[in-house]
């Protein structure tokens, strides 16, 4: 999954989107997020995308 792939374009409009989870899964986000130098946001679009790309696969 490219960079283009995963964060949106200048001119498309981007939405807030509030979600419940457990802390310890945020944790996670979180940890990774910083272990790799990324926001929460875009980790969280990041695994939405493959999400949704191993379910077209089915």
């Amino acid at each position: 999954m490219t960079d283009a792939e995963v964060v949106p374009a200048i001119e498309e409009e981007i939405k807030v989107v509030t979600v419940k989870m457990p802390a310890i899964l945020l944790d996670a986000i979180d940890r990774y997020a910083r272990n790799h130098r990324l926001y929460r946001s875009e980790v969280i679009r990041m695994a939405i995308l493959r999400f949704l790309e191993e379910a077209q696969k089915q």
